[in-house]
């Protein structure tokens, strides 16, 4: 599908003077092609968006956009906003966690552990601490009351010492 310079910038999310750029740096030379029709350039946009493929969109605001292929040369100023973003981006990951808004996943295997733990252990005690309460009883069902309230007890109490936590 071949479209215009306009449309492809509204394609990727960019300006028009940004596919200039592009277009006089020599990165979309393969997906431009002559339409006879009209008499004007247009973008193969298969090729022009395998050939941008790996571009990253800075922010919002910032319609720039920073081709990171490997292989690519690129000037020292994008070079520079790039580590630039990554520094960034490692120290909103870093506050993020501190914060409590992201775990590492070590922390949360370990919790996982120690919690299944703790819920094992408890359950495993219930037939010790249910039995003297079974014993003698002759209804199915007030041994199954029994058993379900033993159950319930110790479940309740595992969810409130894991939110306490």
């Amino acid at each position: 599908m071949f479209v215009s310079f306009n449309q492809y910038a509204k394609h990727i999310g960019v300006s028009k003077e940004y596919i200039s750029k592009l277009k006089k740096q020599g990165r979309l030379d393969k997906a431009i092609v002559f339409d006879p029709v009209s008499g004007k350039n247009k973008i193969d946009l298969e090729k022009a968006d395998g050939l941008l493929k790996g571009s990253l969109k800075l922010s919002q605001e910032d319609d720039e956009v920073v081709n990171y292929e490997l292989g690519t040369d690129l000037s020292y100023d994008e070079i520079k906003r790039l580590k630039l973003y990554y520094e960034l981006q490692s120290e909103k990951l870093d506050y993020d966690i501190k914060i409590g808004k992201y775990m590492l996943c070590e922390d949360v295997k370990n919790s996982a552990y120690r919690s299944g733990s703790i819920l094992r252990d408890r359950l495993l005690a219930l037939p010790q601490s249910l039995a003297p309460k079974i014993v003698g009883k002759q209804s199915i069902f007030d041994i199954k009351n029994i058993i379900t309230d033993g159950l319930s007890k110790t479940i309740t109490e595992f969810v409130q010492d894991y939110e306490s936590e």
